[in-house]
């Protein structure tokens, strides 16, 4: 596995806290269901990284402080990827009268079982390598040196469980089910739906990066990321991961 994939698998998980956790919620059995997508990883991106910062930016990212039983807070930077994405290639200048209308930017998502309908927000690089992660955890943020959801390849969506104040925006993505909805709104006015075909309940270090961040390939599918699992007091952070994979409807 390539370092910044490592670098990834071991930092996204701690991304996505704010605030102290509401670890007696999560802390139920979860049962995988479905199939993941077959997905095949194009061209990675360039391989030079940059490890996430030790102080804390202005915001409070890039540090770790929190004990749920002492209610403190948990705020740390995203993972560190490269900085450049996939090339185009030569023919994807030349516009294709056929071809569909490009894929604009996610606003965004709606999940109706979930009850869930709450903005998307770009996240990209902090200054020291680091993935941005929303502050607000009725947010979710959609990485966006990857692909746009419609696009070929797997769009990548992450949210918060909770925080201090209560469920996050994801809160209850460990219980979708197989062939529940999810739409996407774009920033021109159109809507996609997607079908949930998968979710999958993986250990942080085990979290399969190089299939969760795809450019290009055949296929298109949505990976929707939060914690789960048991509290892990030593790492300040939820044990597990949650991934809902879905499929165009």
């Amino acid at each position: 596995m390539p370092r910044w994939m490592q670098v990834l698998s071991f930092t996204i998980g701690l991304a996505l806290l704010v605030g102290a956790p509401v670890a007696w919620g999560l802390s139920r059995p979860q049962v995988t269901v479905g199939e993941v997508p077959a997905v095949a990883a194009q061209q990675e991106p360039a391989t030079t990284t940059a490890a996430p910062g030790d102080e804390p930016d202005a915001a409070g990212r890039g540090t770790v402080d929190a004990d749920p039983a002492a209610g403190g807070s948990s705020d740390v930077t995203g993972p560190t990827v490269a900085r450049s994405t996939v090339a185009p290639s030569a023919t994807s200048a030349v516009e294709d009268p056929a071809e569909p209308a490009p894929v604009t930017d996610p606003v965004r998502i709606r999940i109706d079982a979930l009850e869930v309908d709450v903005p998307v927000i770009p996240v990209g690089l902090e200054d020291d390598g680091g993935m941005e992660v929303p502050d607000d955890a009725h947010e979710i943020g959609w990485y966006r040196p990857g692909v746009r959801p419609g696009e070929k390849g797997s769009a990548v969506l992450a949210g918060h469980v909770d925080s201090k104040e209560g469920p996050g925006a994801f809160w209850g993505l460990r219980d979708l089910a197989l062939d529940d909805v999810v739409t996407i709104t774009h920033d021109d006015g159109t809507e996609r739906s997607w079908r949930v075909v998968a979710r999958e309940q993986y250990l942080k270090d085990d979290l399969p990066i190089d299939e969760l961040f795809v450019w290009g390939g055949e296929t298109e599918h949505l990976a929707l990321i939060t914690c789960g699992g048991a509290w892990n007091r030593d790492r300040a952070s939820y044990r597990d991961n949650i991934v809902v994979y879905a499929v165009p409807a």
